[in-house]
């Protein structure tokens, strides 16, 4: 379970203190006393939360185990807990006020997560708020090969907090919002017309899994020990720094954690809990996109005074990193006849993996629903192959016929990377529907290797600014770059690859800085 995950917390091997029980021990509790009450003594302590909160925080028997679990069985990582808490539900509280929620919501993350920033459930969700990949992309957090913000405890926070506010809107109840959190809005709908249309949750429930029934006790369970830990002689097991010893900065540049322990003499694993969304120790840079850097304040002043040492301190050495394999997604519509070995099979990966990803309880699939599938761009599948009736041929004679005369007149690209379809247009300056109509498609989301046709050519000259420059060797294609320029978008208006463009370039990686002005070749006329 995820409490387990903070026995494993390196973070707290900087400390073993708790605060001192000479100020919290108004109870005169020996260290090795663990407290227990009777049954209505803790639906008293519940009735006065209960009275100032709009979760209905009562109290039963499965309650009562989850109180035991964080009280009796698993006491020192409920201390851990607590000294987290100290770090991360100062800016909880902040993010739920704003967008007027229950402060109660933070107890939420302690159910999901335990307040792990990188906790990873089988299921594939991750992070404090245990966000999946879909909806995390759906509330804008970043997930790349360097970066996952689902991890980040902040922007992850923001994007609960605007979850709980759509959840909020449909249901109009706060547990059945947080049924939802836990087991989808689709499969919670299906509950609550199997009830007969009931929105309670206390009603629904006997049409829900073990997992979501026990999520409501938990969390009454969160309340409970949160507010009476010192009643059962606990009491915080302090991580070295608290919210208040904390502070942000904004990166001019990509640097690596390692450039910046050596100069400012905090260490990799420091930096790396303070920022977990950095998955391998690089921040990368994007003018369209603002990244930051958690640091002890203590040490804020020495970053700000020496942040060109920073970022070009052995620069060459720590910058120009291997990049992993990129690993993408895209959606697989089931069809007739298609099983979980034959996907595992065609998506390269195993038969857990697909219902990991999915969430899938069995191993049967139905026709026409959509499953998210994850994979190496170097193991990309194959179109199958599918013997088609003489009818269906005549009629891809037509489609082939109209598509080429339909090619001669738009510009159609290669898409580099997953993204949302709003992000997509946004750097091209295109409406969003548009899009859609010409391509004929309703999804939101974009996926590597797919090509979408972004309009007319004689619309469109303002998008491909890639010229032969006749001054230089005709050998190349050259382009000269305007301000907000990326790599990824001069590929995408030369049609190549970022990868040609950097191998012909001998630029050091793919995250090399450019300069307005600057000449780079994008095509090789000998060669393209």
């Amino acid at each position: 379970m995820m409490l387990d995950s903070l026995a494993d917390l390196k973070y707290f091997e900087y400390t073993d203190s708790k605060i001192s029980m000479g100020l919290c021990n108004k109870y005169n509790f020996s260290q090795s006393d663990i407290p227990q009450y009777s049954d209505s003594v803790y639906a008293a302590r519940l009735e006065v939360l209960n009275a100032k909160s709009p979760f209905n925080l009562v109290y039963y028997k499965d309650v009562k185990a989850f109180i035991d679990l964080y009280t009796i069985r698993k006491r020192d990582l409920a201390s851990r807990i607590l000294g987290l808490s100290n770090l991360y539900f100062p800016y909880f509280e902040t993010m739920l006020d704003k967008f007027n929620l229950p402060l109660e919501l933070k107890y939420l993350a302690v159910v999901e997560s335990s307040l792990n920033t990188t906790a990873n459930s089988s299921a594939g969700a991750k992070g404090m708020w245990q966000f999946m990949y879909p909806t995390g992309k759906q509330y804008n957090l970043e997930v790349t090969s360097y970066i996952d913000e689902r991890c980040d405890p902040y922007k992850s926070t923001v994007a609960a907090c605007r979850y709980f506010t759509n959840l909020y809107k449909i249901y109009g109840d706060w547990y059945l919002v947080l049924a939802a959190y836990n087991y989808g809005t689709g499969n919670v709908n299906k509950a609550i017309r199997k009830a007969g249309g009931a929105l309670d949750f206390w009603k629904i429930s006997r049409f829900l899994p073990a997992e979501t029934r026990s999520y409501i006790p938990a969390f009454i369970a969160v309340n409970y020990f949160m507010n009476y830990h010192q009643e059962h002689n606990l009491y915080p097991t302090v991580p070295k720094n608290l919210y208040s010893n904390i502070d942000t900065v904004n990166l001019k540049r990509s640097v690596n954690f390692k450039q910046i322990s050596e100069v400012l003499g905090v260490s990799i694993e420091e930096l790396s809990y303070l920022n977990p969304s950095y998955k391998k120790g690089v921040i990368p840079f994007d003018d369209k996109k603002i990244y930051s850097l958690v640091l002890p304040k203590d040490h804020i002043g020495n970053f700000i005074n020496n942040e060109e040492l920073i970022y070009n301190y052995k620069k060459e050495e720590l910058i120009d990193i291997e990049e992993e394999p990129k690993v993408l997604a895209r959606y697989h519509k089931v069809t007739k006849g298609q099983t979980l070995s034959l996907l595992a099979k065609k998506y390269k990966c195993s038969l857990a993996d697909i219902k990991k990803w999915n969430n899938l309880r069995s191993s049967h699939l139905k026709i026409g629903s959509n499953l998210i599938v994850y994979y190496n761009v170097a193991n990309e599948p194959k179109r199958e192959e599918v013997k088609k009736s003489k009818e269906e041929i005549a009629e891809k004679k037509k489609e082939i016929k109209a598509d080429t005369v339909l090619a001669q007149n738009v510009k159609k690209i290669k898409i580099e990377k997953t993204e949302l379809l709003s992000d997509f247009c946004k750097n091209y300056n295109l409406n969003v529907e548009e899009i859609k109509n010409l391509n004929e498609i309703k999804k939101d989301t974009v996926f590597a290797g797919e090509h979408i046709i972004l309009g007319y050519k004689e619309n469109l000259k303002n998008i491909n600014t890639v010229q032969k420059n006749t001054n230089k060797d005709e050998k190349y294609t050259y382009y000269t770059i305007q301000k907000g320029d990326t790599l990824w978008s001069i590929a995408s208006k030369a049609n190549v690859t970022v990868e040609k463009i950097v191998k012909i370039n001998n630029l050091k990686s793919k995250n090399a800085v450019l300069k307005p002005g600057q000449k780079i070749k994008v095509k090789n006329n000998n060669n393209s």
